[in-house]
């Protein structure tokens, strides 16, 4: 099976917005639609949290030493993987509180500036970190050296290493089946998605159809969405791993995928400048960038994309019409 070559060590977004300039790209998208704050990373390094309803950046946060390639988050922590092949577990709980009173991160009652402190560090990957994800048991690390890593979130201690792929794992995420059982499914290079139990590190199942290799994976309400340079977006069954639908329309890799398990909405973004949303056969036409696109998230009012044109572009769901554009 081919493998392709290793994606861009462009920024990310998570669940924040901003006007002011970042000196590079962006990445990767997180938590668009949690309480108003969307965080990006970038190739300078640094991690910022951003109102983004009013386009402010309330934070900036300093640690990695490479390129910033990934993160996830919920309520009390932001998870953040680099370059730099190291995983940093930041404290995150009252960003959804404090950072929304002000312009500063200045909390209204004692008048000190609270800004995320690190409260972790992951190391042990042999090369730079493409993805992370987690839930209330387990962080997972997928990395450019082939491996997963499967650490406790509550004492930070390493379980395993999951070592059944054979290229680099560009993406992975963890999400529930219908028996309330903790999975994981990662999308590799080597053009192979895999479910896995990241409790014992079996492989359960291999969805097999894609042509080329893997660049995003999306996974929720027991469909699996993954993209890749064979240019399609597909719909997998997670129970089954029958291909339930193949999305396609891009011109080039498709870089990054959402899904809303409510509207079954796929989106898909990639090097092809496009953003485009599915329901059902239909396509639907969605943001063009000046760049390529490294990441998409959307919920009920917005297409939220980043890519290497250095902005964030955040769309009015329903017009197409550009709300506000990041980073120019």
């Amino acid at each position: 099976m081919e493998v392709d070559e290793q994606l861009p060590n462009a920024p990310h977004i998570g669940s924040s917005t901003k006007w002011a300039k970042q000196p590079r790209d962006a990445n990767d998208l997180e938590g668009v639609g949690t309480r108003g704050i969307i965080v990006s990373g970038s190739r300078d390094r640094t991690v910022r949290v951003w109102d983004g309803q009013r386009g402010l950046c309330l934070y900036t946060l300093k640690g990695h030493l490479g390129s910033v390639l990934c993160l996830d988050y919920d309520e009390e922590t932001l998870i953040t993987g680099s370059s730099d092949a190291t995983v940093i577990i930041w404290d995150f709980r009252l960003c959804a509180t404090r950072a929304r009173a002000t312009d500063s991160g200045i909390d209204a009652g004692s008048g000190e500036v609270w800004v995320p402190s690190k409260i972790g560090k992951l190391e042990g990957h042999g090369a730079g970190v493409l993805d992370v994800s987690f839930d209330k048991e387990w962080i997972i690390s997928t990395s450019k050296d082939t491996t997963i890593r499967i650490t406790s979130r509550k004492d930070m201690a390493l379980k395993r290493v999951y070592r059944q792929h054979v290229g680099p794992v560009n993406a992975g995420c963890l999400g529930k089946l219908d028996d309330d059982r903790t999975v994981a499914v990662s999308a590799s290079g080597d053009g192979s998605v895999q479910m896995w139990d990241p409790a014992t590190g079996e492989c359960l199942r291999v969805f097999e159809g894609h042509e080329r290799g893997l660049a995003c994976i999306s996974f929720a309400n027991m469909t699996v969405v993954t993209g890749s340079n064979d240019q399609t977006v597909r719909v997998w069954d997670a129970k089954t791993g029958a291909c339930r639908a193949i999305c396609r329309g891009h011109a080039q890799l498709v870089r990054a995928t959402a899904f809303d398990p409510i509207r079954y909405l796929v989106a898909g973004a990639g090097y092809d400048r496009q953003v485009m949303l599915w329901d059902a056969a239909d396509a639907l036409a969605g943001p063009t960038c000046a760049g390529r696109i490294f990441d998409v998230r959307l919920d009920a009012q917005r297409i939220i994309s980043a890519g290497e044109d250095k902005r964030i572009c955040i769309t009015d769901f329903v017009a197409g019409e550009p709300l506000m554009r990041l980073f120019q």
